[in-house]
């Protein structure tokens, strides 16, 4: 959460401290990016007699609703840049495999070695950390589907045409619109997950299927080359 945003949270705290000690009117003014445009909220606070809020009570409601979203806003670009990461991490992991596995001159191979080395530490200095609040059951669903999803990826390395319809089959099961059979133990666990657990295992699902598919496709172009050159 930004500054501003906690900042925020605090004015409305203390307004409401005051109105409900006081029973005043309040005014409210809040400034975007620093600069001297700003806009005023005024409204009276209403309250019955057993003191509780009774109505004309939007602006704050309002402001709460905002600062949600911002902060959703902010986790969502979080977990974006989770996903960077670990793209940029697998993508210099092949880099450094090819060069050990290339016929470049000792002096070139040290060189580029000694860089790719210097990036992958600048990568891993950036931290990006988004927890996830869970009830026990929600942290022992969550436990499951990851023993699930390393199994399945034990499954791919060993049994490609079994792997890939098991992917089939658990994206599925975790898909509002379903376009095939689905493992319906994999759909008991992924529904106990927290709705943030559900989307990124979708996208891992996701991203694992679009590459079987990206290799079927270099695949069938590669035969119909040599189909072309016979």
């Amino acid at each position: 959460m930004n500054f501003r945003a906690v900042n925020q949270i605090n004015n409305i705290e203390k307004i409401v401290k005051s109105v409900v000690e006081n029973n005043i009117s309040y005014s409210w003014t809040s400034s975007q990016n620093g600069s001297n445009a700003s806009k005023s909220m005024k409204s009276s606070l209403h309250f019955s007699d057993s003191g509780v809020l009774s109505d004309n009570n939007e602006a704050i409601v309002g402001k709460l609703d905002e600062l949600e979203t911002q902060i959703e806003n902010l986790r969502v670009a979080a977990f974006k840049l989770e996903e960077q990461k670990v793209q940029l991490t697998k993508l210099l992991t092949n880099i450094s495999e090819t060069i050990n596995q290339s016929a470049l001159a000792s002096g070139h191979r040290e060189e580029i070695e000694a860089n790719t080395d210097r990036i992958m530490l600048r990568l891993l200095s950036v931290n990006i950390k988004v927890d996830i609040p869970r009830t026990a059951d929600q942290e022992q669903a969550y436990s499951n589907v990851k023993i699930l999803l390393t199994e399945l990826e034990n499954k791919v390395s060993s049994n490609i045409d079994g792997g890939k319809k098991m992917i089939t089959m658990y994206l599925n099961a975790c898909s509002a619109e379903q376009t095939g059979p689905i493992d319906s133990n994999f759909q008991q666990m992924i529904l106990a997950c927290t709705a943030d657990d559900q989307r990124q295992v979708r996208k891992i699902l996701h991203s694992w299927n679009q590459t079987f598919n990206d290799i079927e496709k270099r695949w069938a172009e590669a035969y119909h080359d040599q189909i072309l050159k016979l």
